[in-house]
Parts: structure tokens; C-alpha cells; sequence
């Protein structure tokens, strides 16, 4: 029987609810799949020691839910001591959890101990994702770090990784944030050539840095590049939409479209 699971099944029978556990399934898939669901819940809802409490399954799946429950919670010691655990019962880390912990060492701006990571990350074989290393790029910018960004953005070509928006933005606000627009605009150019489209969510940060340190004009740059044919007007209104100053339903110019 399986303790805790009362605790997050919706699917199933009163009854079943009622007694505080049902019958186990089957298969090993199907046992993590429980276990995972229900501690995915827990964690979500911020019950950890409930999380943990749940009983009957040691796997890589079950330790990366706590991984990923205390990262979001920004908990740095719960993820330190999930990860003792794994060592403790022998689990071999997965991807999401070698990635959830860098991103925890790298929240907690422990920049050094990231890189270890990234480096056992490596050294165990693991092919590197576009999270993983926008990950490293993300924090490393935020440093200003910039050259160990644009190396780690130079081993997505290597390993045949496309970056995604986040990962342009992240390097796009480290430059602004040095002044080095050239930088900023060469990253906007290659941004488009790979076919990517401009996010409001994801270029909120970049656009409210130009506005907070009074450097709109470099805003300016930066949305011309992505849209030639757009206005000053044009751009003046899609600054404050990135920017998050007003809704975006508010702004009716052919730009809105996100066409270029």
C-alpha cells in the first residue's frame, strides 16, 4: 500500500480515498508514474515534508521532483541534502536533475560550485540541452561574466543545440548592461536569422532595464532591428508593451503583430 497518496489523487473512488491508500500498480512505470504525480503535487503546494514522506519508491524520477520542488522554493539546503540522499541510495542522477542543481547553485549566485556541476555534468556523459546551458549563460551574464557566456553559447553550435529566446535575452542584457550595443544588436540579428519571433514575457527584463536606467534609446535600437519598418511611435508604444507598462491590447499599430 502506498502512504500519502489520499493526499493528491482526484480519480480515484471515495472509498479508496477514504481509507488513506489504494492498491499499487503493477508495473514499475506505472509505480513511478504515482509517486511522481503525487509528490509533484505535494511540492507544488508547498507541503515538502508531506513530500517527503511519501514512502515505497527510491528512484532517479521521485528524488528530481524533491530536486525541483525545493529549486522552485529556492531552498538551497533542501536541494543539497535531496542530493546527499540520492548519493546515500545510490540513484544515478538524471539530466533534469544535474540541471535543476546548477540552477540552484546558480540562483543562490554560487557561480563556482555551478560550473563544478556543469563539469561533473559533462564528465558523467550527459548531452547538454538548451535549458541546461541557458542556464549557465543566464547567470553568467547576470555576473557579467560575459566571455565564459559566449564560450558556453559557442558549445550550442558544437553540440548541434539551437538557443532558444531565452538564451539570446540573457546575453542581450548582459551587453546592454556593459554598454557594448554592438554586442546587443549582433545577437538581435542572429536571433531573427534563426527564425525566432520576439516575446513580450521574455523581453520584459531587457526593455524595463532600458526604461529604469533611462536608455531608451538603446530600447530604440534594439526593436528597429527587429522590426526596420516599424515607426518611432511604433516603437515608442512596443517599449512600454515589452516593458510590461501597459496591456498589450492597448497597442493597436501593425507592429503589435510581431511581424518583420
Amino acid at each position: 500500500m502506498v502512504s500519502g497518496l489520499n493526499s493528491a489523487s482526484e480519480s480515484k473512488p471515495e472509498s479508496e480515498l477514504e481509507s488513506g491508500s489504494f492498491s499499487e500498480p503493477e508495473s514499475e512505470s506505472d509505480r513511478i508514474w504515482v509517486y511522481v504525480s503525487v509528490m509533484n503535487r505535494l511540492g507544488k503546494a508547498g507541503r515538502l515534508e508531506e513530500m517527503e514522506a511519501v514512502e515505497g519508491m527510491v528512484s532517479v524520477e521521485t528524488f528530481t521532483v524533491q530536486l525541483c520542488a525545493y529549486r522552485d522554493m529556492e531552498m538551497l539546503d533542501g536541494v543539497v541534502k535531496t542530493w546527499k540522499r540520492m548519493e546515500k541510495f545510490g540513484v544515478k542522477p538524471n539530466l533534469i536533475s544535474y540541471t535543476t542543481l546548477l540552477d540552484m547553485f546558480a540562483i543562490a549566485e554560487m557561480y563556482d560550485v555551478a560550473a563544478d556541476v556543469y563539469l561533473l555534468f559533462l564528465w558523467e556523459g550527459f548531452f547538454p540541452n538548451v535549458k541546461t546551458l541557458t542556464v549557465l549563460i543566464n547567470h553568467m551574464s547576470y555576473r557579467g561574466k560575459l566571455d565564459a557566456a559566449m564560450d558556453v553559447f559557442s558549445d550550442l553550435a558544437k553540440v548541434k543545440v539551437k538557443p532558444n529566446e531565452l538564451t539570446f535575452v540573457a546575453l542581450m542584457r548582459g551587453y546592454a548592461k556593459v554598454e557594448q550595443m554592438d554586442k546587443v544588436l549582433d545577437l538581435v540579428r542572429l536571433f531573427k536569422d534563426l527564425g525566432n519571433r520576439p516575446n513580450s514575457g521574455v523581453f520584459q527584463g531587457l526593455f524595463q532595464y532600458f526604461l529604469r536606467e533611462n536608455k531608451t534609446v538603446n530600447g530604440d535600437k534594439v526593436l528597429l532591428e527587429l522590426w526596420p519598418e516599424s515607426t518611432a511611435e511604433d516603437r515608442k508604444a512596443m517599449m512600454a508593451k515589452y516593458a510590461g507598462l501597459v496591456t498589450p491590447s492597448s497597442i493597436t499599430t501593425p507592429v503589435m503583430e510581431g511581424s518583420y
